[in-house]
């Protein structure tokens, strides 16, 4: 529901395919991500600009970027991540220890936790793939926070599911039979195998790995 406000407000009344993805409804009954396109102006710094949204009651804070950053490039940086860092599965490690596992659903964290009576409980983080507070380490899968005096980290765990599809498959077709290996593409995530037919052409395909049900799916390229 929108508010009234009577102070300064932002509002981004043209569509922007990065901030209005998170305020576009999936559906009725669906809220999609709850974001907000139009802001109430809470304070203004040198460097900051802390907003409200009017709709989601958003929170949301704007940096500025030194000048010598290069816009393109850091939105590039940042999709990258968000790409090499598409894993469902991570355990959240504090101080050396392992504190729980922690999920990936499109860009929200889902935390569980298990109560005294056994039920669980989930709570979603939304989150945006910036350059602060967390970086990605891809030769490890792990994202590491970079604040002061915090030892924390998110490193990704291989759903135990994952391995039991690599290997080389003998495949039934009508009448026709061929060997078919199914190797690793991205770890935990996906798979891909190359299919050669006797004309000498050839097609990839890519399976992905469903951490909900345990299963595969495969998607032609």
């Amino acid at each position: 529901m929108l508010r009234e406000y009577n102070g300064t407000e932002l509002s981004f009344d043209s569509y922007n395919e990065i901030l209005h993805a998170f305020c576009t409804p999936n559906g009725y009954g669906d809220p999609g991500y709850q974001g907000d396109y139009e802001f109430m102006i809470r304070s203004i710094s040198d460097n900051e600009i802390h907003l409200t949204g009017k709709k989601g009651d958003v929170d949301m804070v704007m940096t500025r970027l030194d000048a010598s950053v290069s816009w393109t490039d850091y939105l590039s940086a940042a999709a990258q991540v968000s790409s090499d860092s598409d894993y469902s599965a991570f355990q959240l490690v504090v101080g050396g220890q392992n504190v729980m596992g922690v999920g990936r659903v499109g860009h929200m964290f889902v935390l569980s936790e298990t109560g005294s009576d056994g039920s669980v409980l989930e709570s979603y983080y939304p989150f945006a793939c910036t350059m602060q507070d967390f970086t990605w380490d891809n030769s490890t899968n792990t994202f590491t926070c970079i604040n002061e005096g915090v030892d924390a980290k998110l490193v990704f765990e291989r759903p135990a599911g994952y391995d039991k599809y690599l290997g080389l498959y003998q495949v039934q077709s009508g009448s026709k039979q061929f060997k078919l290996r199914i190797d690793k593409k991205k770890d935990g995530r996906s798979y891909q195998t190359t299919i050669s037919f006797t004309n000498g052409k050839s097609i990839t395909v890519e399976f992905y790995y469903d951490t909900d049900r345990e299963d595969i799916s495969a998607d032609s390229r």
